[in-house]
């Protein structure tokens, strides 16, 4: 195992040492390269680490020399985790002049590099073992490779011959309306268009992927396009990220392929209508999906020349005294979110549904392929699964669908909180889609919890769910762009009182909690666009609501271009109640108010400018709000939150907004708040 372990590609010997040294040390912080031109040997020499703070300083423009002799380079440990399981690196440029960046207080200029995990293989053995490593012995570099190709059937293998989730809610005979057949013709690839009633039932593939500005308008179907797509058409043509779907099909053994825009008849919009409420279950019953996570993958194609000796997990061997030796794998942190999460394909909303109703998926990314499933996020890295598995959001997303059966709804409708922050703060083409995109998912979970869907809100958490926010009032260029037909005439999304009628980043209100709730639901009702997608667009909503009506006047201003804060900072609160002869009187009053709290959010800029709303008490809270150091004594602080609450000239009401108050003491003032009959819309 000493000559396995001195084979495989390994760290420089600074790294080694620094690594041995963290390992017999109760310290965190520990030296690593003294200077320049050892940072340059080792980086030279292939070392993965140095390497990478070389490109920093090639990128940051970072000057050296002007600072008394110190170490180049420290590595710095969390503690927070046992080293012995593993660890988490920091980086820092100990020994640099920060050119043209923000530089730090201290005597001697540092800056961050980047993140690194340790983590142990899972099995030891002796010098002279042959037993089967968990780790990656081949790396291709291509990710379009045989050996990338092996590692993705072995994949599919695992998890259809042993991950019971990932088989559930498949229907095995189901296909989509159309599908493309791949044909072999004298050596050349053809795709050809077979509609449903002519296939048996077979398993396809599916492709996640970003249309672009031109995108995949170069061949689509259409009306035009119709015949020519069902005698068959030359894969050759195609553009590349389309061409590589089809090869790693075909080299998978597999022949039917879904594309969104060559299976959909793009110019017409009955087919659309049909198809798009069809597409949770195009994704949920398809074999393999694959994504296409590089940037360029539109232009450059799935398949990404690498390179070998950056892209190779590096090593690191631990021996103990009776000659046992340990791997340590050393990768970059943070790999899965740059290259999965944060790739330009899963910025698109349709793209998050995709992956959750999708029992497996391949993201090709520009540096190595991920795997996907239901029981397993993995890598060629970590073939074997990903370390932080069980931390990776996504995978905690896709249990709002599958896993256990026997889960409490609760549980299911609160991930559903979670999915739609992250679903807000996706990108959409066309902000009509908002329902649409999601409407695959929204009836999974009807399935599994049989609560009631009204336009994204779950009637069950009704009026609560009424207090969702937006992270940033829409701007006016925003609503015009998104919200506005090219006549100017307003396009319809969903009721005022739905997060998605919210054009970005929404925030869901906070559910559990000791909460007395004043409001109560008499009447809410949708009409849909589509009478057969229950789950899909609207063209209405109303609903009735019975809460304790008040004014709520105050004092704002608001900057664009703070936007940690939200921009707008309220300094005076007034919340009063009607009289007789137009009379009023004020029952709660809130002054000098600190910069840092939120209390009035706004769903859109153009509602900045006003200073006065109806606000409808949801719900109230006692909670510990702050302690006084002295007596180490807590003090209750009084919440109240509610809709802000516009009235139109027909006497029905718009949301503008929410009101999140904060009483250092109980307030009394909402009993003294009468109770009336609103219908919002």
């Amino acid at each position: 195992m000493a000559s396995d372990a001195e084979s495989l590609p390994m760290l420089c010997d600074v790294c080694e040492d620094t690594f041995s040294r963290m390992l017999d040390s109760s310290e965190d912080e520990f030296v690593h390269q003294a200077s320049h031109a050892n940072l340059a040997r080792s980086a030279a020499e292939d070392c993965m680490i140095c390497s990478d703070i070389i490109d920093d300083i090639a990128q940051s423009n970072h000057r050296f020399g002007l600072h008394p002799p110190r170490p180049l380079t420290s590595w710095l440990l969390d503690t927070r985790k046992d080293r012995k399981k593993a660890m988490e690196v920091n980086v820092w440029l100990t020994h640099c002049d920060l050119t043209g960046c923000t530089a730090c207080d201290s005597e001697y200029p540092q800056h961050f590099v980047k993140t690194y995990d340790f983590t142990p293989v899972i099995s030891h053995a002796r010098s002279g073992d042959n037993r089967e490593r968990q780790f990656p012995t081949v790396f291709s570099n291509c990710t379009g490779s045989a050996e990338t190709r092996s590692r993705i059937t072995t994949w599919i293998e695992q998890c259809t011959d042993t991950h019971d989730i990932c088989k559930e809610g498949q229907e095995v005979a189901w296909l989509p309306s159309r599908l493309l057949e791949i044909s072999d013709v004298r050596g050349d690839l053809y795709l050809r268009l077979r509609d449903r009633s002519e296939l048996q039932s077979g398993r396809y593939c599916t492709l996640s992927h970003r249309w672009g500005a031109s995108g995949s308008k170069s061949l689509q179907l259409n009306a035009d396009s119709l015949s020519s797509f069902r005698n068959g058409i030359a894969v050759s043509i195609l553009k590349p990220a389309f061409r590589d779907m089809v090869d790693l099909t075909w080299r998978l053994g597999l022949r039917l392929i879904w594309i969104d825009c060559m299976c959909i008849i793009q110019d017409n919009s009955q087919d659309w209508r049909d198809e798009s409420a069809l597409m949770g279950k195009v994704y949920a019953n398809s074999w393999l999906n694959v994504s296409a996570n590089a940037k360029k993958a539109s232009r450059a194609g799935l398949y990404a020349a690498r390179c070998v000796s950056r892209n190779l997990a590096r090593f690191c061997a631990q021996y103990d005294e009776s000659g046992e030796v340990t791997i340590w794998t050393v990768t970059a942190q943070f790999e899965w979110s740059e290259e999965v999460e944060e790739a330009p394909v899963n910025t698109r909303a349709w793209v998050l549904q995709e992956r959750i109703l999708s029992p497996r998926i391949v993201h090709m990314s520009s540096n190595q392929v991920y795997w996907e499933c239901r029981q397993l996020q993995a890598s060629e890295h970590f073939p074997h699964g990903e370390p932080t598995y069980e931390e990776l959001a996504n995978s905690q997303l896709k249990r709002i669908c599958y896993g256990n059966q026997e889960e409490d709804k609760d549980d299911v409708l609160m991930r559903w909180q979670l999915l739609v922050s992250k679903y807000t703060s996706c990108d959409l083409t066309f902000e009509t889609d908002r329902l649409i995109a999601l409407s695959g998912i929204a009836s999974m979970v009807h399935k599994r919890t049989q609560c009631d869907y009204l336009a994204g809100i779950w009637r069950k958490y009704l009026p609560i769910d009424l207090l969702w926010s937006v992270w940033w009032p829409a701007t006016n260029e925003r609503v015009a762009k998104t919200m506005m037909n090219a006549n100017g005439s307003p396009r319809y999304v969903a009721p005022s009182w739905s997060w998605a009628s919210g054009i970005r980043h929404v925030v869901q209100p906070k559910i559990t909690g000791r909460f007395r709730t004043y409001a109560t639901v008499q009447r809410c009702e949708t009409s849909l666009a589509n009478p057969t997608d229950r789950f899909g667009a609207v063209l209405a909503g109303v609903m009735e609501l019975r809460a304790p009506l008040g004014t709520l006047d105050w004092i704002g201003t608001h900057d664009s271009k703070n936007r940690v804060m939200r921009g707008y900072h309220v300094t005076d609160i007034k919340i009063s109640i009607p009289l007789e002869s137009e009379r009023t009187e004020t029952v709660a009053h809130l002054e000098f108010i600190h910069s840092i709290k939120k209390l009035l959010l706004l769903d859109r800029e153009e509602y900045l400018d006003l200073h006065t709303a109806y606000f409808a008490v949801i719900r109230t809270q006692l909670e510990a709000s702050h302690r006084d150091p002295e007596s180490n004594t807590w003090y209750l602080g009084y919440n109240v939150e509610g809709l802000l609450l516009k009235r139109l000239p027909c006497s029905r009401y718009v949301r503008i907004g929410v009101a999140l108050l904060e009483f250092e003491t109980e307030q009394d003032f909402v009993s003294k708040m009468p109770e009336q009959d609103v219908i919002i819309i």
